[in-house]
C-alpha cells in the first residue's frame, strides 16, 4: 500500500511499513512512518460481496484450515481463489468443498459459479 506522497530523493524509506488485513469488518490497517495510522475500507481490494438474495451462498468454516465447504447443494461448481493482491492462487471444480491447506495464512477472495449463479466473498485461512 503506497501511503507516502513524498518523492524519495534520498536512500531513506518513506511510507507504509506495516499492514494488518484481518479485521472482521474487512477494513485494512496500515502504519505509515510519517503520517501514522491509515484505515483502508474493505473496497481497497476492489471486491464486494454479491448483494442479490438469490445468489447467496455461504462458506464454512471461516476461518478455514484445510477444507472450505459451500452451504448449498449446487451440483458441480467452479471456484477461483484470489490473494489480497488480486493474484489467482487456486482454481478448480467441485461438488461441495475444496482444499485450502496449501495456502498461506491470510485473507482471500473466493469466486463461485454454478448453474448461472455467481457469488464472491472473502475468507480467512488459518
Amino acid at each position: 500500500y503506497d501511503t507516502s506522497t513524498e518523492i524519495a530523493t534520498s536512500g531513506v524509506y518513506r511510507g507504509c511499513w506495516g499492514v494488518y488485513p484481518l479485521l472482521p469488518s474487512g477494513n485494512i490497517l496500515a502504519s505509515d512512518m510519517q503520517t501514522g495510522l491509515w484505515v483502508l475500507g474493505s473496497m481497497a481490494t476492489g471486491v464486494q460481496d454479491s448483494p442479490s438474495a438469490e445468489n447467496q451462498f455461504f462458506i464454512y468454516p471461516n476461518p478455514a484450515s484445510d477444507q472450505v465447504y459451500v452451504n448449498r447443494s449446487l451440483g458441480t461448481f467452479n471456484y477461483s481463489v484470489f490473494d489480497m493482491y488480486g493474484k489467482q492462487v487456486a482454481t478448480g471444480r467441485s461438488a461441495y468443498s475444496f482444499d485450502v491447506s496449501f495456502l498461506q495464512s491470510g485473507m482471500y477472495v473466493l469466486k463461485l459459479q454454478a448453474k448461472g449463479l455467481g457469488h464472491t466473498t472473502r475468507f480467512i485461512k488459518n
